[in-house]
Formats: structure tokens, C-alpha cells, sequence
């Protein structure tokens, strides 16, 4: 965690290496949690701590959160404005260690209540890297025309959240799932004749 904040802390919002548009972390960020992800999965006896620390990580993220919106959310919102001030130092401090509380409260939650296998787990599972290829052209797609509309955001997001999602599914069901070319272009193995 510190590690992330220091890195978010000395790299300037605004440049090539600290640009934030892409999830509120720069690149360098972006590359730690890479690391640290691996290095959690790798190591057996991290799992069975973060389970066991679901609850607090859970409950503890929502305080850091809640704090952090109260008393930083300009600092976070707008890091180039703030960069170098003690309150950015602070907002971002916080702001890694809200990101860890949540990511292992997920990860220990995940963990414990999906570690069962039954038909709605397994098709999800083999719909995840179609739906992840296909989501972004799907959603520009859809948001380019709802976007133009005369209606509030709340509006267009649901639009385009809910369309975008049974498009996506659509695509996968009726295609990606039941043509062999695109289930090996999508990554999905063959169906096993029974």
C-alpha cells in the first residue's frame, strides 16, 4: 500500500507517466497492483489471511471511504490542481489505502463465498474474455448515438449500461458461443461431444 501511495504522491498528475484518466492511477500504480497481484495468488498463505480479514477489510474500507469523500474528494478528483500540498499527500495516502481495503475485502468475500462450482459459475467463466473483447466496441457503439440524446445522464448510463449488456450477451450467446471459428478467435475451447 504505501508503496502505491508513494508512487501516486511523487509522480506528477499531470505528466506522460502520472496520467490518471484510466481509473484515478498512473501507470506506474497500475504495474504495482500487477505485482502485488501476482505475488498475493502466488503465495498460498495470503489467500487464507485476506479470508480471514474479509470483514475487516470490508468494514474498515468503508470508513476510509466515507473520510476520504468527506474530507479529500477535491484533492483525489483533481490531483494536478493539489499535487505537492499536504493535503494531497494525505488524500493519496488514503486514497491507496482505501483502494487495498476494498481489493482485499473482494478478494477475501470472492474467495470464500465463490469457491463453489455450479452452471451459472461455469458459463460465466467461459463468457468472461469474449465479454471483455467485446464490451468496449459495444458500449462506444451504443453510447455514440445515446449520448446525442436529449435526456439526463442517469438516463443515457442506463441506457447504455443495460443495452450495452444484453447486446454483449446477445453477440456471445447467439455467435461467439455457437460458431467454432469464433469460439477459438475468442478463446474459448471446443465444445467436448458427449
Amino acid at each position: 500500500m504505501m508503496s502505491i501511495a508513494i508512487v501516486d504522491i511523487l509522480i506528477y498528475p499531470a505528466g506522460y507517466f502520472g496520467h490518471r484518466d484510466s481509473g484515478g492511477w498512473n501507470i506506474v500504480a497500475y504495474l504495482l497492483f500487477y505485482v502485488f497481484g501476482y505475488l498475493i495468488f502466488a503465495t498460498p498463505h495470503f489467500i487464507d489471511t485476506i479470508r480471514r480479514l474479509r470483514w475487516f477489510s470490508l468494514g474498515f474500507g468503508v470508513v476510509v471511504f466515507i473520510f476520504a469523500i468527506a474530507f479529500f474528494v477535491d484533492e483525489i478528483a483533481e490531483p494536478a490542481k493539489y499535487f505537492g500540498s499536504t493535503n494531497f499527500v494525505i488524500a493519496h495516502f488514503i486514497q491507496a489505502l482505501n483502494t487495498w481495503c476494498w481489493l482485499l475485502a473482494i478478494l477475501g468475500l470472492g474467495s470464500q463465498l465463490l469457491n463453489r462450482n455450479n452452471r451459472f459459475l461455469s458459463y460465466a467463466n467461459e463468457a468472461v474474455l469474449p465479454f471483455y473483447i467485446l464490451h468496449q466496441t459495444v458500449i462506444i457503439s451504443i453510447g455514440f448515438y445515446v449520448v446525442q440524446w436529449n435526456t439526463g445522464v442517469g438516463v443515457k448510463y442506463a441506457t447504455i449500461a443495460s443495452s450495452s449488456f444484453i447486446a454483449i450477451m446477445l453477440i456471445y450467446e447467439l455467435l461467439v458461443r455457437r460458431i467454432s471459428i469464433l469460439r477459438f478467435l475468442f478463446g474459448i475451447r471446443r465444445e467436448r461431444k458427449l
